[in-house]
């Protein structure tokens, strides 16, 4: 059975195109992949460690925000009561 040229060549092409997926858990990728990445990006594993630790950063800070507003409308419901504050009413 004969395959025609185009056709070879085309199952060529097919074979050389390959989709790679790659996941982790937590906010940095294992050293082997940061390390891939600082082969394609200047810098770039610095650059994603740099983006986690300021995005660590930020979370910390909301939550802190979130915290401390808990702790005002806690002070507030002790000293006016739930019904001044709240719009349950």
């Amino acid at each position: 059975m004969s395959v025609s040229r185009s056709t070879k060549q085309n199952k060529q092409q097919n074979d050389s195109n390959h989709i790679v997926s790659a996941q982790w858990q937590g906010p940095l990728p294992p050293p082997s992949t940061l390390r891939e990445f600082d082969d394609i990006i200047q810098n770039g594993a610095e650059r994603i460690m740099r983006m986690a630790e300021i995005e660590q950063q930020h979370r910390h800070d909301s939550e802190k925000k979130l915290i401390e507003q808990a702790r005002q409308d806690f002070s507030r419901k002790l000293k006016w009561g739930p019904s001044d504050f709240s719009s349950e009413k």
